[in-house]
């Protein structure tokens, strides 16, 4: 019989996976899916439903396999899938497919490359600049806040931030052309 208060204190837990929630994952990409989806399928015959439910299936494969898979590569994964999914059903029913799907499906492929680009750069950095950056541009926290949670000075944590875009600023300069 288990403990309705969780594990006794010293008790190890256990060390098997715990399940994926399937319909939290669809919510959590289902609105993604249906964007990428429709743009895809747009001025297509083929229906931008029949690529999402791809899309979905594909993201439940990879969830089951990888449940600790990045966001950037699960997206990755619905994109890659929903084209695969328009090129196949476009050469079933021989339609060519448009050049205006191709080049919207590589506009979200080079967002996607340039976010791993990003990403990559990041986790390059030392960990003192990798918290400003979370901080910075995912959290969106100030100076102040940055400064009493580093335990560091105001001024400090400006010179780490300006040290983060000096060296963004050259690492990441291919991304802006």
């Amino acid at each position: 019989m288990t403990d309705p208060d969780g594990p006794a204190p010293g008790a190890r837990a256990s060390s098997a996976p715990a399940p994926i929630d399937e319909a939290t994952i669809l919510d959590k990409w289902n609105r993604h899916i249906a964007r990428v989806a429709g743009a895809v399928a747009r001025g297509s015959h083929v229906d931008s439903e029949d690529l999402a439910q791809e899309a979905r299936l594909r993201l439940l494969a990879v969830t089951r396999a990888f449940p600790e898979a990045p966001d950037q590569y699960i997206a990755a994964v619905i994109v890659n899938a929903i084209r695969t999914a328009n090129r196949r059903e476009s050469r079933y029913r021989g339609d060519p497919l448009d050049d205006q799907q191709e080049s919207h499906a590589q506009a979200h492929t080079d967002d996607l490359d340039r976010a791993l680009d990003v990403s990559a750069w990041v986790a390059r950095q030392s960990v003192r600049l990798r918290r400003v950056y979370r901080h910075v541009y995912i959290e969106g926290r100030s100076q102040r806040e940055m400064s009493q949670m580093m335990k560091v000075s105001q001024p400090r944590v400006a010179q780490l931030h300006h040290q983060l875009l000096t060296s963004g600023r050259t690492a990441l300069a291919c991304l802006a052309a």
